[in-house]
């Protein structure tokens, strides 16, 4: 039904093709008006996976008829999360009126106002590094709730963002702690050690005197969690490159991190993505990581202190309407 041949020759006409496609963009509208986020193109089919529309091995036509949906206006173009390594930037444009501008900044700083930080409340900073970006979004109401910066890990290797992650552990005087929420694979498993590593090859670079205090922690996912959410296992250990690292051709097949992972798990991974089946255990999932840093009391004390600068300024703001 959701993933009818398409018709060939004279019989293949644009409206055989919108029939065609309508079930499963139907489907997938229906999906995200209960996601508060817009997966990636492959998360969607880890969604519709879920819900027995189509197998892993049915990924690549399912990509291809969403992209070929969304060229015909079946799907909106934002029905996809937007890469934003290929926004773009600078130029200028006409802005809205001088009284409105001026009127939508005052009424936004209320919710900017802030004399205080959830680290003074809990002498802990924590950072999200996550290896897929699907995660960001399916994880953004916890990150919010706690003020926890996320970064997407597209390429461990990049110096500006590990610089970057150090000067901002520096500014805070106490220790840090960065959850790190990536696939089930040797990769996956060892990042914790090798993203360490990473950081300390950049201290001299970072311009910084002393290396702050700083604790890695990952959150997963873990077979545990594969198993009892009964997510997807994939058979085999290709890479990015395409290349098994399960054979022993490949060149970091007998290297300590693959045998240990081989030993224990055998052949097979999880991707990160397979979450989206079960966006709210993925949360519980990162909650039991934070509440062993941040308890329930510290903050609803930071929340409380948020209400106040917000009545505070909103009532400054106010005054400001009064005269205009």
């Amino acid at each position: 039904m959701f993933l009818q041949k398409f018709k060939r020759g004279r019989a293949s006409t644009l409206e055989s093709v919108l029939e065609i496609l309508k079930p499963l963009t139907d489907m997938i509208e229906e999906e995200r008006s209960n996601l508060s986020f817009s997966p990636t193109l492959r998360g969607w089919c880890y969604v519709l996976e879920g819900l027995g529309i189509c197998s892993k091995g049915e990924f690549s036509e399912v990509m291809s008829r969403i992209t070929r949906a969304r060229k015909l206006g079946l799907l909106p173009l934002d029905i996809t999360a937007e890469d934003d390594t290929r926004s773009t930037s600078g130029g200028c444009s006409i802005s809205q009126t001088l009284e409105r501008l001026v009127r939508n900044a005052l009424e936004s700083i209320p919710w900017y106002y802030s004399t205080t930080t959830i680290e003074e409340y809990t002498g802990v900073h924590i950072e999200l590094f996550v290896e897929k970006l699907d995660l960001v979004g399916m994880l953004q109401d916890v990150t919010r709730t706690y003020k926890i910066p996320v970064t997407c890990s597209r390429g461990w290797s990049d110096l500006h963002s590990r610089a970057a992650l150090l000067r901002r552990c520096a500014d805070y005087d106490m220790p840090t702690v960065i959850l790190m929420f990536g696939d089930h694979d040797p990769g996956g498993l060892s990042i914790t050690d090798s993203f360490k590593d990473n950081l300390d090859d950049l201290f001299i670079a970072s311009g910084l005197t002393v290396m702050p205090d700083i604790n890695f922690e990952r959150v997963g996912l873990n077979a545990s969690d594969i198993d009892e959410l009964g997510l997807l296992w994939i058979d085999g250990l290709e890479t990015s490159s395409g290349k098994d690292l399960a054979s022993p051709s490949h060149p970091d097949f007998k290297s300590k991190p693959v045998q240990d992972y081989l030993s224990l798990y055998g052949a097979r991974k999880c991707e990160a993505n397979a979450l989206l089946r079960c966006p709210k255990e993925a949360e519980k999932i990162l909650l039991r990581a934070i509440k062993a840093h941040i308890s329930d009391s510290q903050l609803m004390a930071y929340q409380e202190h948020q209400l106040k600068d917000r009545q505070e300024a909103t009532k400054a703001v106010n005054k400001v309407f009064a005269v205009i």
